[in-house]
């Protein structure tokens, strides 16, 4: 899923952004899969599943904190310094005789 170093939690955000989910969805999504054959018993999708629980309760509280924040499943801001700087054309030189 991710390389080493890599931030998991980007990653499932990436996917809740894909697929519009908030992170209650993304818990209903790993209990539904704790719930499949696993040789753990599903044991690694349960503590997915209560970071996730976790998550949704933690922006249920900042959003009742603070109403203007922007929901949880909408798309992050855009730092204007990540974006790349427009290319800029040069008009030719002008030949001289």
């Amino acid at each position: 899923m991710t390389g080493p170093g890599d931030d998991v939690t980007a990653n499932y955000l990436q996917v809740m952004r894909e697929r519009g989910w908030s992170f209650a969805d993304l818990a209903d999504d790993f209990a539904r899969q704790a719930q499949q054959p696993a040789l753990d018993g599903g044991a690694g999708y349960a503590s997915l599943e209560r970071w996730a629980r976790s998550q949704a309760a933690a922006a249920d509280l900042r959003a009742a904190a603070a109403p203007d924040v922007r929901p949880e499943n909408a798309p992050p801001p855009v730092d204007p310094r990540s974006a790349p700087t427009p290319r800029k054309t040069v008009p030719p030189k002008k030949r001289t005789a």
